[in-house]
């Protein structure tokens, strides 16, 4: 009887597993039921424009107490931090933050010499082959400063994006982004990257 046992158990543990069937239950994919799918780091430059004028009301070094409305027109170079969460192969969150200016001429009175940004991002992506598209809308706060001023200003900041990435690798990709914003006509922003990913290829 021992024996019938034993060659039973054997038989069972090396049998040729059968095909899949119709009426097979469907098993969940786990990168759809994983909170944490396709976490990304990703670190690049972002290039912003700002036009239009500002009602700053701060100090300026003429030792005058107000400031009235000024055109701060320039481009900020900015070093960008980004990681972000997929909750499906399709949906995802992010959180930015973005230091610059880097590209701040020392004869500019009008662009801004320091400009620090957190945004946090809701979009949605899809793949096809090695390319990868989104599109985001991104909204936070904007510090800046201005050669003219000796206080920060603050201000809100709401973007519409859209995103492209290439698969360098199934761990690394090459992105672009472009963005507009919808609360000032004429402010942008634009920037290259590059991103490490968690799952291959984002677990699509």
């Amino acid at each position: 009887m021992r024996a019938v046992v034993i060659a039973v158990l054997l038989a069972a543990t090396t049998s040729t597993p059968r095909e899949a069937r119709a009426d097979d239950p469907v098993v969940d994919d786990p990168v759809d039921d994983d909170p944490f799918a396709d976490t990304s780091i990703v670190i690049g430059a972002n290039v912003r424009h700002f036009t239009g004028a500002r009602d700053h009301r701060a100090a300026v070094r003429s030792k005058s107490t107000t400031s009235p409305a000024v055109l701060h027109e320039g481009d900020a170079l900015m070093y960008d931090e980004r990681l972000a969460i997929g909750f499906t192969r399709n949906l995802y969150i992010a959180f930015d933050i973005e230091l610059g200016n880097y590209a701040s001429p020392a004869e500019s009175n009008t662009g801004p010499d320091l400009v620090i940004a957190g945004l946090a991002t809701a979009g949605v992506r899809g793949r096809l082959g090695l390319l990868s598209v989104g599109a985001e809308i991104a909204g936070g706060a904007l510090v800046t400063t201005y050669p003219l001023e000796t206080d920060p200003q603050t201000e809100g900041a709401v973007e519409l994006r859209g995103r492209a990435n290439v698969w360098l690798t199934p761990w690394f990709t090459f992105g672009a982004v472009v963005g507009t914003s919808l609360l000032r006509s004429g402010e942008w922003m634009a920037g290259l990257n590059f991103g490490y990913h968690a799952l291959e290829f984002g677990g699509g």
